[in-house]
C-alpha cells in the first residue's frame, strides 16, 4: 500500500470526536457585568430561539400548553450533547397573549395532557414567527442520572431549598439557577435572568 493510501486509511479509522468545550457545560454559568448570564453560550431571557436553534440544531419539537386559562409557549431539542453529556433542552419562550392566542389558534384541537393542561401542537405557519421570541428560561435534562452530591460539589449549596411533590427545588439566584432534584426521576437544571429568580420561585409552588 503507498504512502497516501496508508494515510488515506488511517484518517479514515480515526474516531470523529469534537473538541471539549467546556463552556458548553451546565455548570458553566458565567455572571456578566450587567446581572446577565451566560451558559450553554446563551444569555436566559435575551438569546432568542434562533440563537438557541444556531447552537443546539435545526430539529425542534414546540407545543403551546394551556393550564386552567395560562398560555405557555415551549419548544424542545430532543437530543443535545453539551461537551460530552447528553440529554434534552427545553425553551420557555417569552410570548404576548395575543400572540400565543394566535398561535393557538393556528395549531386546531389540543390535546390533554396528564397535568391538567391541554397541549397545542405548533402549526407550521406559527414556526417563522417564534424565531424572533426571546428566552424567558431554559431547562437541560440530562440523560444520566446527576444526583445531588455531584451537583452540589458542582455548583456549591443552594440559596433556597423548597420542597416539591416529589423531590426538591434547589435555588441559587445568584447564578439564575434551580435544579429540580426527583426521587423518582431524572434532575431538570432550570435557568433564568437572575432577575427572574421570582419568576421560577413561583412556577414551583404547588397549587393550593
Amino acid at each position: 500500500m503507498t504512502p497516501i493510501l496508508l494515510l488515506l486509511s488511517a484518517l479514515a479509522c480515526r474516531p470523529n470526536t469534537p473538541e471539549p468545550q467546556p463552556h458548553m457545560l451546565p455548570w458553566n454559568i458565567a455572571r456578566q457585568a450587567d446581572g446577565s448570564t451566560v451558559v450553554f453560550g446563551l444569555t436566559p431571557g435575551r438569546s432568542t430561539m434562533a440563537d438557541a436553534r444556531e447552537r443546539f440544531g435545526p430539529n425542534i419539537e414546540g407545543a403551546l400548553f394551556d393550564t386552567k386559562g395560562a398560555l405557555s409557549l415551549e419548544v424542545y431539542f430532543n437530543q443535545v450533547t453539551l461537551s460530552g453529556i447528553t440529554g434534552k433542552i427545553i425553551l420557555n419562550l417569552r410570548a404576548t397573549d395575543d400572540a400565543m392566542e394566535h398561535i393557538r389558534a393556528a395549531s386546531g384541537e389540543g390535546k390533554p395532557t396528564g397535568a391538567g393542561a391541554v397541549r397545542y401542537e405548533i402549526a407550521n405557519e406559527s414556526a417563522d414567527g417564534m424565531l424572533r421570541l426571546t428566552t424567558r428560561a431554559f431547562t437541560f435534562v440530562p440523560t444520566a442520572d446527576l444526583d445531588e452530591a455531584m451537583l452540589t460539589s458542582r455548583f456549591g449549596q443552594p440559596a433556597e431549598r423548597l420542597p416539591q411533590e416529589a423531590g426538591e427545588l434547589l435555588l441559587y439566584p445568584d447564578k439564575g439557577l434551580g435544579i429540580l432534584v426527583q426521587d423518582p426521576g431524572r434532575e431538570l437544571l432550570q435557568y433564568v435572568h437572575p432577575d427572574d429568580i421570582a419568576w421560577l420561585r413561583d412556577q414551583s409552588r404547588p397549587e393550593q
